[in-house]
């Protein structure tokens, strides 16, 4: 996997961030990347993660990110080692590159400042970025939106979340946990204001420049 600089699109915000994050080294991050990170992404993008829901839904974001680019490669991912200048809560990307071509990032260290050894976090942060993918509009620079966030967030919830938690028995993450929570209280529809409140909060927290 490439390792690039790029412009983000759309975020993965992760709202548990110490106010002081953790200094790494390289060596930890590379060692995370290649132990921790790079074999999720693999079993993901190969729709060969150990729950078949999660695959379906991997093969019909392929499907639908193939269709939305015209048959470009669907499988970009970039393992940045370094933040994001956007924010210390952003763990993923995702946008159109210079070559046209829908593509995801991961930035390492903000995925092990929230790192407790569960896989499913790994699996979220990928499948809402995959998600993005599904909807996103050439050209469109209009950042952050609240609308763009709490319908993309309550597809990979009910599509991610649900089946791990609820058919798994899966040990959720404190965010994926909130997530689930939210989306329960707000009887499992993004059209609930407790929802969209619940990703306002989100961001809010993670970044700094969202209003």
């Amino acid at each position: 996997m490439q390792i690039i600089a790029i412009l983000c699109t759309f975020f993965t915000v992760l709202g548990t961030l110490s106010a002081q994050s953790a200094t790494y080294t390289q060596a930890q991050v590379t060692e995370f990347a290649n132990k921790e990170l790079i074999p999720v992404v693999q079993m993901v993008m190969g729709a060969t993660t150990p729950y078949p829901e999660v695959n379906d839904r991997v093969n019909k974001q392929t499907m639908l990110i193939s269709r939305r680019f015209k048959g470009k490669p669907t499988n970009n991912v970039v393992i940045q080692t370094v933040y994001t200048r956007v924010s210390k809560f952003v763990a993923g990307s995702s946008r159109i590159n210079e070559k046209g071509n829908p593509e995801l990032t991961l930035y390492v260290p903000a995925i092990m400042d929230n790192w407790a050894g569960n896989r499913s976090h790994i699996i979220y942060i990928i499948m809402h970025e995959r998600d993005h993918l599904t909807e996103l509009i050439p050209n469109r620079k209009d950042g952050i939106s609240l609308e763009i966030e709490t319908h993309i967030h309550a597809l990979t919830t009910q599509h991610v979340v649900v089946p791990l938690k609820e058919k798994y028995g899966v040990t959720l993450s404190q965010d994926e946990q909130r997530h689930y929570d939210a989306w329960v209280r707000a009887g499992r529809t993004e059209k609930s204001p407790v929802w969209k409140e619940s990703i306002k909060t989100l961001l809010t927290r993670g970044l700094p420049s969202f209003k």
